[in-house]
């Protein structure tokens, strides 16, 4: 059964925090999975540079916001630090239609938050 909208289903597509979802929602949740694939579990070195804390912030921040809670920073001891995920505080309705509004500068805070420079090339899943 789809987690999104309840069909029944033979085959589904598994979406972190969500649940499996069918071949008609997944248009809504592939490329929110492909973030919170990236993002669960990010390790980003620990430094000085403002923008890649202030990116790692945002990050947190844009995080909670599309209704995730308990999003922390672990430090792992070694000049690194690791993100991880809590539960959803939305339903994933609500989540999904969250995240097609704020898609593009949450992409663009993950990248500056990986090191790169916020220019994000992104890709639809076809279902």
């Amino acid at each position: 059964m789809c987690s999104c909208c309840g069909r029944a289903i033979t085959e589904g597509y598994d979406v972190p925090l969500i649940g499996v979802v069918g071949p008609v929602c997944v248009r809504k949740y592939g490329p929110l999975a492909r973030v919170l694939a990236q993002v669960n579990d990010l390790t980003v070195p620990m430094t000085a540079d403002n923008e890649l804390n202030r990116a790692g912030h945002m990050l947190s921040s844009a995080l909670y916001h599309l209704g995730f809670y308990e999003c922390r920073w672990a430090d792992n001891g070694d000049g690194t630090k690791t993100l991880h995920l809590g539960e959803r505080t939305r339903t994933k309705k609500a989540l999904s239609e969250t995240w097609e509004r704020r898609r593009a500068r949450f992409e663009a805070d993950l990248q500056i938050a990986q090191g790169g420079n916020g220019v994000v090339k992104t890709e639809w899943v076809a279902a």
